[in-house]
């Protein structure tokens, strides 16, 4: 395992790109069936006084509806504006949590009260549940995901 490329186990699958959160915020809609686990970081930036921030995993269907109660949620209080600038939130979400929902399918909220802050949130699968196709050269997933349009490089 020391020579593994941690590039071919992981696949951004969701993300909210970098933007100042004061509303809703909802991630790519990600297929559980493709993959064992899912890790989410959300990063934040310069945030309000007094603001809050949640993160959580929301079981749904396939067109990104039918949504049952979050699975996982985690929440960060500030009294002020310096105690949550800069931090990271990081949930991991396994396929069979989710499977425990009656659902294939989820997504990732976020939200700021307040004035709100900078913030990204990033979702990467975790070992795909299938073997690469046939053919591909460097044994890596090939599973289908969100454009990876906003990636400038990858670096091995």
């Amino acid at each position: 395992m020391l020579n593994m490329n941690p590039a071919s186990l992981l696949k951004m699958v969701g993300r909210v790109d970098p933007k100042t959160v004061t509303t809703e915020q909802l991630t790519d809609i990600i297929d559980m069936g493709n993959w064992l686990s899912v890790l989410a970081v959300l990063l934040t930036g310069d945030m309000a006084a007094n603001a809050t921030v949640d993160m959580s995993c929301i079981p749904c269907d396939y067109d990104g509806t039918g949504s049952v109660a979050a699975i996982k949620v985690a929440t960060q209080r500030a009294t002020h504006a310096s105690d949550n600038d800069g931090t990271q939130i990081v949930m991991s979400i396994r396929a069979a949590e989710l499977a425990a929902s009656g659902k294939q399918y989820c997504k990732f909220r976020t939200v700021s009260a307040g004035t709100g802050g900078p913030m990204a949130l990033l979702v990467l699968g975790v070992s795909t549940r299938w073997a690469p196709e046939a053919g591909a050269l460097d044994g890596s997933p090939q599973v289908v995901g969100p454009s990876l349009g906003s990636v400038i490089e990858t670096v091995f």
